[in-house]
């Protein structure tokens, strides 16, 4: 006998900016690549117009302006980190367009990152956009290009 979860809700979840679509176990950081920060993927820029890849609301923004975190309409968070590999890097180089409180919708500017300002002897800056809070399904093979207007995958609600 099979059960279905007529419960189940899932999340439209789109690439927040143009690059590479790679697995968060492609990520050089161990905190991401470990999925000790939870499911999701990752995008190795090819520019740095960051866009929003889930509705809802900016509910945190860190204090050096690399990562925020966006909480859905159900009360789930998903946590979006600009630049992995350029943390020691000043926050002027990272120019948010939401605050705190802001609403947000698929494909509005979150972040324009000046890529002629970033230390290139650190790679190419891979955006991750990861959540404790949904198991991440991608519709997408991993290693193409993505742009902000395209599907990635969807989000399951765990809890």
């Amino acid at each position: 006998m099979l059960f279905f979860n007529n419960n189940r809700k899932d999340t439209a979840v789109y690439a927040p900016m143009s690059g590479q679509f790679i697995s968060l176990t492609q990520v050089d950081d161990p905190v991401f690549s470990s999925g000790s920060l939870g499911h999701g993927f990752a995008i190795r820029s090819s520019s740095g117009d960051v866009r929003t890849p889930i509705a809802g609301m900016v509910s945190s923004i860190f204090p050096t302006n690399q990562a925020l975190i966006i909480r859905t309409p159900d009360e789930r968070d998903v946590l979006i980190h600009f630049g992995v590999g350029q943390e020691h890097l000043k926050r002027e180089r990272f120019s948010l367009d939401v605050r705190i409180g802001e609403k947000v919708d698929f494909g509005d500017r979150l972040e324009l990152i000046d890529t002629s300002r970033l230390d290139q002897e650190k790679g190419i800056p891979t955006i991750v956009v990861v959540s404790t809070d949904f198991k991440f399904h991608p519709d997408l093979g991993y290693g193409i290009q993505v742009d902000p207007k395209m599907m990635v995958g969807t989000f399951t609600a765990v809890k």
